[in-house]
């Protein structure tokens, strides 16, 4: 079995689409935006079994755009790059969802705006990213056991802890306010590995809309089972799997990442001017971006 690379469809208006199907593309904006076009490629992995990877093409992402990215005149480079983070932004987050909020004993005597705060504050007042370092030695095959995915840390008391770690701190506070409204989970935190998949994979069966239809103040919080679904399904295990280090023994997904408040273009050699110039076929003034 070989990769194989299917043909691109385009998708026009007034035309049908592929496969002999009578029905037109989509005239209104996905997930994504508006497709132009896609193109799916089949793969092998390891042990045989196929997957795909998928190119899209989307009418807000044009060329023009992209090249502008890298444009000398900083404000249309501003503009451009603030146009592809809001699309960003609206296809992918990086959160839990709702505010995590945690009570620890270096609690602020006055929060962000100057204010005393009364009962559990934001999870991003209390703990900040440790040192870069660590980040780089937790992507490692061998050094992530010994930090065993404590990124973050008080920097008051210093304690160091994981963003599990966090989650769970921030699930105690709901559990606690849920206790007095009676809930009737008496299991306590952490959840064990049993529950927290039956709480992610009924998500989409207890919750309508934004009702979660269950009568237990716990698990009927959709605050509460967000942040179970996406720790379930989207945090990256500081353990890793063995197709992380498939490209050497450095997580080849650069996880875990340092908190970043915003999305945003980094680039070590822009920041130095270090610029090499890219010719176009068009002739047009070459292109410089960041080498």
């Amino acid at each position: 079995m070989y990769i194989g690379i299917r043909t691109c469809n385009v998708c026009l208006p007034g035309r049908p689409s592929p496969m002999g199907s009578k029905k037109q593309c989509a005239k209104h904006p996905g997930i994504f935006g508006m497709v132009l076009a896609f193109g799916p490629a089949d793969e092998e992995q390891g042990r045989g079994t196929l997957h795909s990877h998928w190119q899209i093409w989307i009418k807000e992402l044009t060329q023009e755009l992209r090249d502008l990215l890298f444009a000398t005149n900083q404000d249309e480079r501003a503009t451009a790059r603030t146009i592809l983070f809001r699309l960003v932004d609206q296809m992918i987050h990086t959160t839990y969802g709702p505010d995590l909020k945690v009570e620890h004993v270096c609690t602020p005597d006055i929060d962000n705006n100057g204010d005393i705060p009364e009962g559990p504050i934001p999870a991003s007042d209390v703990f900040k990213n440790r040192e870069e370092q660590l980040f780089c030695d937790t992507r490692n095959r061998t050094m992530n056991k010994g930090i065993q995915g404590q990124v973050l840390h008080c920097p008051k008391c210093n304690i160091s802890v994981s963003t599990q770690d966090v989650v769970n701190l921030s699930l105690e506070t709901w559990l606690e306010d849920d206790n007095q409204m009676g809930t009737k989970y008496t299991g306590g935190l952490p959840l064990t590995a049993e529950r927290l998949d039956i709480a992610a994979l009924q998500h989409s069966y207890d919750t309508k809309g934004s009702c979660v239809k269950l009568n237990d103040h716990f698990w009927a919080n959709k605050d509460v089972r967000d942040v179970l679904l996406r720790l379930k399904f989207d945090k990256h295990d500081w353990k890793h799997r063995l197709s992380c280090f498939k490209k050497g023994c450095d997580c080849r997904f650069h996880l875990p990442e340092p908190l970043h408040r915003q999305t945003n273009i980094y680039s070590k050699n822009e920041l130095k001017g270090e610029l090499e110039e890219w010719h176009t076929l068009d002739g047009n003034d070459p292109l410089r971006i960041p080498t």
